[in-house]
């Protein structure tokens, strides 16, 4: 009587379960997709310059990252139509390679677009020569006084530079031009309470290029609430000042463990990569070591990174992949980070008696450190339960870590 009713119902049953499991294949492939690779503008080069501009488009919303500099640059959010804009710093008289890649939230980071661009007096100016372009930065703006003080809570600055050139304000663009008299004046937001705000002036020639940037310290004596902070030794950057990080940023930031970007901002909700995490845990747990032969094809000792990851490398607390690369700029996953953090601080035993997160299987490669980090309380995770150890961690959230596990280690001596 069974017989003819449970053959279809078999085939209804492993119908549903091709379904089911074919169906959640798009979500599965959607994490493994690689974030398409930006497309860059030609960059003006030859040049005679400081500073040079990289736009170009991307997937909108993803993070354009650059590399291959002598500084660390801030990643930068494309617009919502794609488009972006990166300040880089140019090494003079040399050829000068950036690595532009882009990453969208929950995607591969891409793979890298190259520009070269060349800087020198001499090529630039046989350049201009032969095409009659203008390949030449303006010379930096000028200002009566650099060191200001006022009792209001803003201040217009006035100051002389290249006529018709836009001017900059801390590596962004403004709505200020100058005039066809070389003249310029432009109001600035100041903090009060008798706090230095830095500025960086530079401007742009119609041609794109940049100038080198000259410092303005400004120090207002106004009672109105500003938004910058006088604390420790050194002022915090603005986008820190209120965030739920801010202690946390603040003791790392006084003793050099971490550092804002060249614009003065430090970007605190930002995806960390990889080599950003290095440099954070060498500095904050004092190790070092000298550094080995390089066997990564894609870092150089051009890069700000090259010596904490031949360090790191060193000490075994980071290793490369299969394809002899490091991957300096992916972002840094919670496990990832929690891992380099707790191995560079010279813990070694991961045994936890207690139980682990939600979403934690026991095997899950990170299994034993996220049990460890609950268990002193070094991380507690999300509200739901859950400690996402495939996500991306934020430079906030990789300060916080640091700090709990300094003020454990301590109590543990």
């Amino acid at each position: 009587m069974n017989a003819p009713y449970a053959t279809p119902m078999k085939k209804f049953f492993f119908a549903f379960l091709l379904l089911a499991v074919s169906s959640s294949f798009p979500v599965l492939s959607s994490f493994a997709k690689e974030t398409p690779k930006p497309e860059v503008d030609e960059p003006l080069s030859p040049v005679d310059a400081t500073k040079a501009v990289l736009t170009g488009t991307a997937e909108p919303g993803a993070s354009v990252i650059v590399t291959g500099g002598v500084y660390e640059v801030a990643p930068v959010t494309a617009d919502s139509d794609g488009k972006f804009s990166i300040t880089v710093a140019l090494v003079q008289e040399s050829s000068n390679t950036f690595y532009i890649q882009a990453q969208l939230s929950g995607w591969a980071i891409s793979g890298s677009t190259e520009v070269t661009i060349i800087e020198g007096e001499e090529v630039t100016r046989e350049y201009e020569a032969q095409t009659g372009e203008d390949h030449t930065a303006p010379a930096a703006p000028e200002f009566d006084e650099t060191d200001i003080e006022t009792d209001e809570a803003t201040y217009t600055l006035e100051g002389t530079a290249e006529a018709k050139s836009t001017v900059w304000v801390n590596g962004e663009e403004s709505d200020e031009t100058v005039d066809s008299n070389g003249s310029f004046s432009i109001e600035l937001a100041l903090s009060g309470g008798d706090t230095k705000d830095t500025f960086s002036i530079s401007v742009a020639d119609k041609s794109g290029n940049l100038s080198a940037a000259t410092k303005v310290t400004i120090t207002s004596s106004s009672e109105e609430a500003g938004e910058l902070e006088e604390t420790g030794d050194k002022t915090l950057p603005i986008d820190v000042v209120g965030h739920w990080a801010e202690d946390y940023i603040n003791r790392l930031y006084q003793d050099d463990v971490v550092s804002g970007y060249s614009t003065g901002l430090f970007g605190p909700d930002d995806k960390l990569t990889r080599a950003q995490i290095v440099k954070i845990a060498l500095l904050a747990f004092g190790r070092s070591s000298d550094e080995t032969s390089n066997s990564f094809s894609d870092i150089s000792s051009s890069d700000w990174f090259y010596g904490y990851v031949l360090s790191a490398s060193n000490l075994d607390i980071v290793s490369g992949y299969s394809d002899s690369t490091f991957r300096p700029n992916q972002e840094v996953t919670r496990g990832e980070a929690l891992k380099i953090i707790l191995i560079t601080a010279g813990l070694t035993d991961f045994t936890s008696t207690e139980s682990n997160f939600s979403d934690v299987l026991s095997s899950d490669w990170f299994s034993g450190y996220s049990a460890y980090a609950k268990e002193i309380g070094l991380i507690g995770g999300y509200s739901d339960g859950t400690f996402r150890g495939n996500q991306s961690i934020t430079r906030a959230e990789v300060c916080k870590i640091v700090v709990e596990l300094l003020d454990y280690l301590e109590t543990q001596n």
